[in-house]
């Protein structure tokens, strides 16, 4: 028996026939396949309208948006900052105890570890740590706030 997700839902058919398990698929199994596929299809459509509509108070939108922008990007300089310093130290330790050849001029060190940092870590790194911070500031997902276990009220009694 197959089982199929539809917007989350798990859902069971059997598309075989139920009266002699000939294996044929039944019209009313396709038909609600389809219909749920449908369905969810349009539960899409209509989640990326809502996402690409137009804001309807520009003005808070732009004070968000740059809220975000120092919130994200600019404080994050400090994070950068330090991780990419000891990131540094430790490619330059590591090069300096793998490159200890006389015929290697002193400066290739600094120089390689240069390059690897710049090219090779530097946007590697700072995704990162970005994506870690966008990561931490997102919202939680239960209405109470941080601490629900302090703030979860009890369910409401069944009253007749």
């Amino acid at each position: 028996m197959p089982v199929f997700v539809f917007g989350g839902k798990m859902a069971k058919f059997a598309l075989e026939c139920a009266c002699c398990n000939c294996g044929m698929a039944t019209n009313k199994n396709i038909s609600m396949l389809l219909s749920n596929s449908l369905a969810t299809f349009g539960r899409y459509c209509i989640f990326l309208r809502r996402v690409f509509a137009l804001p309807d108070r520009w003005r808070e939108t732009f004070r968000r948006t740059f809220a975000e922008i120092m919130k994200l990007g600019v404080d994050s300089i400090p994070l950068v900052l330090i991780i990419s310093v000891f990131i540094g130290a430790v490619i330059t330790i590591q090069m300096q105890l793998n490159i200890s050849s006389p015929l290697i001029p002193a400066y290739s060190v600094g120089l390689a570890t240069r390059d690897i940092v710049l090219l090779e870590f530097s946007n590697s790194i700072l995704c990162l740590i970005l994506a870690g911070k966008v990561g931490s500031n997102m919202p939680p997902p239960w209405p109470y706030g941080t601490k629900w276990w302090m703030t979860a009220r009890p369910f409401p009694r069944w009253s007749p």
